[in-house]
Parts: C-alpha cells; sequence; structure tokens
C-alpha cells in the first residue's frame, strides 16, 4: 500500500472512532436517567483524546455544558451534563 492510502485510511479510521464516540455521548445522555457524567466513563472506552475532541465539539454545539466535580475522596473529575 502507498503511503498515501495508509494515511486515508488513518483518517477514515479516526472520523469513525470519533462519530462512534459522539453517538455514544449522546445516547448516554439521553438514556441514562442522571443530570451529571463523569468524563472519566467515557475515556475508559474511547480514550482521552478522543473523548476530549468529542466533549469539546458537543460542547461548541452546545449540546453539553462541562466543569468540575468533587469526587470520591476529594478528587476533581471532569464531568459533562446535557443543556436544555
Amino acid at each position: 500500500r502507498s503511503k498515501w492510502r495508509i494515511h486515508k485510511d488513518e483518517e477514515e479510521a479516526d472520523v469513525a472512532i470519533m462519530e462512534a464516540c459522539k453517538a455514544y455521548v449522546e445516547a448516554t445522555l439521553n438514556t441514562v436517567g442522571r443530570e451529571i457524567f463523569i468524563v472519566e466513563q467515557f475515556e475508559e472506552r474511547f480514550g482521552t483524546d478522543v473523548v476530549a475532541k468529542v466533549i469539546k465539539q458537543l460542547k461548541k454545539d452546545k449540546v453539553v455544558s462541562g466543569g468540575e466535580h468533587e469526587g470520591l475522596n476529594g478528587e476533581k473529575v471532569e464531568i459533562i451534563r446535557k443543556r436544555s
């Protein structure tokens, strides 16, 4: 395979994982009966970089808002919540 083809395949794979992550986050927000979601739960499935990009886009699209919340042992955890 050419370097161009390999690069193109990698780009398509990146887009696919981003779309899968976005769909998963949105489905979770819409089906789970909670207001606050810990970002880490999505990072475990899709990785930190992918989730960061998806959440940034969802914030830009005004689908979610973000912030920090005090978790167990007083640790700060990043959270998102669905915007109404």
